[in-house]
């Protein structure tokens, strides 16, 4: 792919769902230190997203699994495919979600009133219309919904700037600052919002001309991109609708009593459906390939008689159907993203690719200006990873159990 396409498919691989829960962990942490802290997450981000393509460059591998299994060893590799099991099924869930909350909402903009006006039709119903998608081999041809991906995120971003400008900013409660055990919340939304990271080795290989200049360049505006989008969206909504945001069911922002019955939001929430929808089939490949790499490494070892035809089909169910089951019981959006990024997306950011690039690097001579890109900077980026992780969830743990973790 050249250039621009393979920037269009980073940006589109790490825009997602969280754009709709970024303002949600403003409100826990204040606006100030929300925006430092997407900042400065999306530049590490940016530079684990580049080591990546890195290690993929020297070792020549085109999977985030082949890349660990060849830098830190085969042994643990069904370590990472668990986190990309854990993090794709999560993400397969939220996605359901966000169409239980939106589809009856988008059909009601179409002039539908009756039709799928609760969150289990809705979902039922769309997971019965993309049902072959999820059986297919190649989903090559779906890489081109990264356009209308992408689009969506944009067209909902600026619906919540023009609402936010709209409403003007004394309209609700927000604060500027405040100190707050609530950041804990804050990081891994913030983590997750960055995170395509598993998909980094195979957008790599398929770049044109392909080189570290390039990587960077790709890397650079694609999360130049997606930092915007995502601030923006967390601003706007965070002063719109401040301590509104803390209420039953309403870490999807679109889904505030405001925003309600306004066509251009009316359009936002099917917008959103087409989106994930899409991105459905292509989350649930990868849990199906994290799944048969732990099946295929077991089976060398103990010997198996099923067939990759036959694991296809059968895992393909199995995650189509677990999915689905977990979001007709779970509905909080914010929650599911923030256990998420604590637990997933901070292996896959910050932990793993460090280790891969050390394992890349080792026992190569660099000079002590060397020292900061080679090793210092990986270590620092791991133990902000496993920081963020056990804060995260012990933090959300508290929410969910009633604590108070904002004053």
């Amino acid at each position: 792919m050249g250039l621009l396409r393979t920037t269009a498919s980073v940006v589109k691989t790490i825009i997602g769902s969280s754009i709709l829960t970024i303002s949600w962990s403003y409100y826990f942490s204040s606006l100030l230190p929300g925006l430092l802290f997407t900042l400065v997450l999306g530049m590490l981000s940016a530079y684990s997203f580049f080591l990546l393509g890195h290690c993929s460059d020297v070792t020549g591998r085109k999977s985030y699994t082949e890349i660990w299994a060849h830098t830190v060893g085969s042994r643990c590799a069904c370590i990472v495919d668990l986190a990309v099991l854990l993090y794709t099924a999560m993400t397969t869930v939220g996605y359901w979600i966000i169409i239980g909350d939106c589809l009856p909402k988008g059909l009601e903009a179409l002039g539908f009133s009756n039709l799928l006006q609760d969150r289990v039709s809705a979902i039922l119903a769309t997971s019965v219309i993309i049902l072959p998608l999820n059986f297919l081999n190649d989903l090559a041809f779906l890489s081109y919904t990264s356009v209308l991906g992408i689009a969506g995120a944009v067209y909902t971003c600026s619906v919540l700037v023009f609402e936010s400008v709209a409403s003007g900013p004394e309209v609700s409660d927000w604060i500027a600052f405040s100190v707050e055990p609530g950041w804990f919340v804050m990081l891994p939304i913030v983590t997750f919002a960055f995170n395509g990271h598993f998909n980094a080795p195979a957008l790599y290989q398929q770049l044109e001309s392909k080189s570290s200049a390039r990587w960077a360049l790709v890397t650079g505006m694609g999360y130049i991109a997606t930092f915007f989008i995502s601030a923006l969206c967390a601003v706007a909504g965070y002063i719109m609708l401040g301590s509104e945001l803390a209420d039953p069911g309403r870490s999807n922002v679109l889904t505030a009593p405001y925003l309600q019955g306004k066509r251009e939001v009316m359009v936002a929430y099917f917008g959103q459906t087409v989106c994930v929808a899409f991105a459905i089939p292509l989350n649930l490949a990868g849990m199906r390939d994290a799944i048969d790499g732990m099946w295929v490494r077991r089976s060398l070892h103990m010997g198996s008689g099923v067939g990759p035809r036959t694991r296809h089909f059968v895992l393909s169910g199995l995650c189509c159907a677990s999915t689905i089951g977990v979001s007709l019981v779970v509905s909080e959006l914010g929650v599911l993203h923030a256990v998420n990024g604590a637990v997933n997306s901070t292996l896959l950011m910050f932990v793993f690719p460090p280790l891969m690039f050390l394992g890349c690097t080792s026992g190569r001579p660099f000079s002590t200006g060397g020292f900061t890109w080679y090793r210092a900077l990986p270590v620092f980026t791991m133990i902000l990873g496993v920081g963020i992780g056990i804060t995260g969830v012990a933090t959300t743990i508290c929410l969910q159990l009633g604590m108070e973790i904002r004053r």
